[in-house]
């Protein structure tokens, strides 16, 4: 098996659990909702942070609204004794998102085939069969592509 494909395993099987969590963001965010729960004011965690508390508001509501920086979620979660976890949960296995992709691919390819012999009324359809076969060759040969528009 290709290293890439074996990364690939190795990837989904560490983002799995991830995966398992399905942890949404609090509507107010997370800086708010901890804050919160410790019954600290904003001004007292603007005083740990050494800002003062208008800063503090405007990164709560920054943060609500996705546009925070990391940076300062990791200085904020460092002042709360919290961990910051910043990751990618794939939807799908990322082995599967290729095997996908090259299963495209392979498609894209056969069809343009497939209307190629229809104009020189050769016409044939390819089988799933061939489809999975081309795309196991591209998988192989380490052909699967993200910049072909397909």
């Amino acid at each position: 098996m290709a290293r890439y494909i074996e990364d690939q395993i190795l990837l989904d099987e560490k983002t799995s659990a991830l995966k398992a969590i399905k942890l949404p963001q609090p509507p107010t965010g997370w800086i708010r909702t901890i804050r919160t729960a410790l019954r600290m004011s904003q001004a007292e965690l603007a005083t740990i942070l050494q800002m003062n508390q208008k800063s503090l508001h405007a990164l709560e509501t920054s943060e609500a609204n996705s546009k925070i920086r990391l940076e300062s979620l990791e200085k904020v979660a460092n002042a709360l004794d919290c961990d910051l976890v910043y990751a990618f949960v794939p939807r799908h296995t990322f082995h599967d998102r290729y095997v996908d992709r090259a299963h495209t691919i392979a498609t894209a390819q056969l069809a343009s085939i497939e209307n190629t012999m229809q104009l020189e009324n050769q016409g044939m359809k390819f089988s799933a069969k061939k489809v999975d076969a081309l795309a196991n060759e591209l998988i192989a040969s380490d052909k699967v592509h993200w910049s072909v528009n397909v």
